[in-house]
């Protein structure tokens, strides 16, 4: 939805114009047309809009100095080449393999 419906520049004799936009989905509460300033021929748009947000998550801090690493390093030292091979012509299976693992 187009909000500016009021000319928002004028220079001299020229007729006014809309060059101005404020494109929104319909939560715009408020909109003001204020005089230009300084010596601009644009007029100052104030608008007001209501904005709906979430709370924001804590990210999360993991303590990597309590990770098992031994048995990760025994996990990843399997062949994966014949893990994998029967299935490399999908990477979708291959991450499914993997996962199940």
């Amino acid at each position: 939805m187009q909000h500016v419906d009021k000319p928002t520049r004028q220079r001299g004799d020229d007729e006014p114009s809309i060059l101005d936009l404020v494109i929104s989905r319909e939560y715009l509460s408020k909109l003001e047309y204020l005089s230009p300033l300084g010596k601009s021929d644009h007029a100052i748009i104030k608008l007001e809009c209501e904005v709906t947000t979430s709370l924001k998550m804590q990210p999360v801090n993991y303590n990597y100095l309590r990770g098992n690493y031994n048995k990760m390093r025994v996990f990843l030292s399997r062949d994966w080449d014949k893990i994998l091979l029967p299935v490399s012509n999908s990477v979708d299976e291959m991450w499914s393999v993997f996962a199940d693992l």
